[in-house]
């Protein structure tokens, strides 16, 4: 890929990851963090075991059985280079469009908004030591050191969130103001960016189709769903549509299920720039969750809203009769 293309997809990514952070201050109150977090701790405990051990200990630990293509030499085979996307998409959590998914599944939007908000700040916490230590555990031969993931983290991510955090406690009305030009920005620069480089590094993406990389983004969601089903409470239960507990449960899968793709793509441009096959990877399987998990969802909310129509008329019809008997 020529530099100067790489620049330009790369510069609309940073704007989608600095407008993405902002927008996710901005959006989140204190008032809705305190609802999220109040009479959540096991969820939330179970969340963070989920996302930040079990996950990446299947996933890194699968990566390592299945040959994810051939070794070639070195960190520039394809092999390592897919390596490298895994350890990337299982240490980065809390995307910002976990309410949405939520809503699309008539989650619970405020333990949403404070789960993607709590698993953001753990991955920009952990990430500069977890992912040198996956790379290597992997063999990819990239060399990583904790201050190259940390520093564009924190100029890309941290620093836009933060300022849309004290926005949104200062100044609520501008705060709601910006957010629908922030949305259609962000979601204009993301599409650009990825679709920029998808054609840019065509070559790249289409020798995924020789490794089992496709295999494995399709593996990533599913597999992460499974482990966010298990051990959300109630754990490897499922809850019908008038459990009050669903609500949390459904939640705490998609927080399981998702990846933080501000954080992806930073570690895509800054951390692993040198490695394109590595990028188009992380592209694919952070894209891919995205869309498994919301269509996943979006069946259980199609579910869950039958289910209640279904159930209505079941608690009228009783009253109806009543009615009709004492006429």
């Amino acid at each position: 890929m020529a530099d100067d293309i790489f620049i330009v997809i790369a510069t609309f990514g940073v704007v989608f990851v600095i407008t993405a952070a902002m927008l996710q201050g901005l959006i989140t109150t204190v008032d809705l963090l305190r609802a999220g977090f109040k009479g959540r701790r096991q969820s939330q405990v179970m969340v963070l075991l989920a996302r930040f051990i079990v996950v990446p200990l299947v996933l890194v630990g699968l990566a390592a059985i299945v040959q994810l293509g051939p070794t070639g030499s070195g960190p520039t085979g394809s092999g390592p280079q897919v390596d490298m996307a895994v350890c990337v998409i299982v240490l980065t959590a809390g995307p910002p469009f976990i309410p949405a998914i939520a809503k699309l599944a008539h989650g619970d939007l405020p333990y949403a908004t404070s789960s993607a908000l709590m698993l953001t700040v753990l991955t920009w916490i952990l990430l500069p030591f977890t992912l040198p230590a996956a790379l290597n555990f992997l063999g990819t031969g990239a060399a990583v050191s904790s201050s190259l993931v940390a520093e564009p983290l924190i100029a890309f991510y941290a620093i836009p969130l933060v300022a849309g955090l004290l926005i949104r406690a200062r100044y609520p009305n501008l705060a709601m103001e910006i957010i629908p030009h922030l949305k259609t920005i962000a979601i204009a620069a993301l599409l650009l960016s990825v679709t920029l480089y998808i054609a840019a590094s065509w070559s790249e993406f289409t020798s995924l189709f020789l490794t089992g990389a496709l295999g494995f983004a399709l593996a990533i969601p599913l597999i992460s769903l499974l482990i966010g089903f298990v051990l959300s409470p109630p754990y490897a239960r499922r809850t019908p549509a008038e459990n009050p507990h669903r609500s949390s449960k459904i939640t705490s899968i998609i927080s399981t299920s998702l990846q933080n793709i501000g954080a992806c793509l930073v570690c895509a441009f800054f951390v692993l720039a040198s490695y394109p096959l590595a990028g188009v990877a992380i592209l694919i399987f952070a894209l891919g969750s995205i869309v498994v998990t919301a269509l996943v969802m979006a069946e259980s909310g199609k579910r869950y809203e039958r289910a209640m129509a279904a159930a209505t008329p079941a608690q009228t019809n009783p009253a109806a009769a009543g009615g009709k008997s004492s006429s």
